[in-house]
């Protein structure tokens, strides 16, 4: 497109397929100007984008040397970077599971998915959401494993200087849970009691200390699957509630009252152990005990004299 100050006489009037619209004169203040040679070709100046490796400090050995254990596995950076964030979203137990962090594929610059985050007013960069769609179907074994690995991922990346507090609360609340008598039996319940209260600890609005019982919240999981409503359950932000056993479940009036007796058995949950009895000691049933047998055949109840 020709310059409208310029007539068309001061254009070139042969192109080049690579030639540009160059005027064969300028006004005298052009000519005063610190320009380029326009009869002269030029290349753009040559610039290179540094990498990371080359901008990062010198490798070195580390002054006090850790000592790995042969089960250790790294933390995810998607978690990393969701507790150094300020701990914002929900991060899912199945994300530190074994299983989990094995399959993972660890590479030197891992892209962790980062997003800017506008929430009241303030611009952050938050990590992208976890997949908590199986969070409800861990096993108690996996979560027995995974749960440490979050205390630990809290104390060591959560900024602030109540990271060791905040550590220790959900430590309590986990030796709290694992230390009660029918928790292979109801883990459901227990993987459901927590799932809600690290929902709810996220939630800015929702001040809870992980290290005090729930009750409430523990009667209404208990009260919804013995009903069978724990798909209505409030508070897990769209995750399928775990999957109750096939075995019958124990009524709500059997259940931990308070947190001191949290630890203790639930009636309906306590299975009898069978009898063993001691070294040196016969096995026989006494003849009270015999009396509630009768014969598989005949039907008489065996004789109480009877060895």
């Amino acid at each position: 497109m020709l310059h409208p100050l310029y007539p068309p006489s001061l254009y070139l009037t042969t192109v080049h397929p690579y030639d540009v619209y160059i005027p064969s004169s300028l006004p005298a203040t052009y000519l005063t100007a610190d320009l380029p040679n326009l009869n002269q070709r030029t290349l753009l100046p040559t610039f290179s984008i540094p990498s990371s490796a080359s901008a990062s400090t010198p490798r070195s050995l580390p002054t006090n040397p850790v000592i790995l254990d042969g089960f250790d596995l790294p933390c995810p950076a998607k978690v990393i970077s969701a507790l150094k964030n300020n701990w914002t979203v929900h991060i899912p137990i199945t994300a530190l599971t074994m299983r989990t962090i094995a399959t993972a594929s660890f590479t030197a610059q891992e892209d962790v998915g980062h997003a800017l985050l506008f929430k009241e007013g303030q611009l952050t960069v938050s990590s992208s959401k976890f997949s908590s769609k199986d969070e409800g179907s861990i096993t108690a074994q996996e979560w027995f494993h995974a749960f440490p690995r979050l205390t630990n991922a809290i104390r060591r990346y959560l900024p602030g200087d109540q990271a060791g507090q905040i550590a220790d609360a959900w430590e309590a609340h986990f030796n709290r849970l694992v230390r009660r008598a029918d928790f292979w039996e109801m883990f459901h319940i227990v993987l459901c009691y927590d799932i809600r209260l690290r929902i709810h600890f996220v939630n800015p609005k929702c001040g809870i200390d992980p290290s005090v019982w729930q009750e409430d919240v523990w009667h209404q999981i208990v009260d919804a699957y013995h009903n069978n409503t724990q798909h209505l359950l409030p508070g897990l932000a769209g995750i399928p509630p775990p999957k109750a056993p096939s075995q019958s479940f124990p009524t709500p009036a059997s259940t931990t009252t308070s947190s001191s007796s949290s630890t203790r058995l639930s009636a309906s949950s306590v299975q009898p152990r069978p009898f063993q009895s001691q070294p040196g000691t016969s096995s026989r049933p006494s003849a009270s005990s015999s009396q509630a047998f009768r014969c598989l055949f005949c039907g008489d109840r065996p004789a109480a004299s009877a060895r």
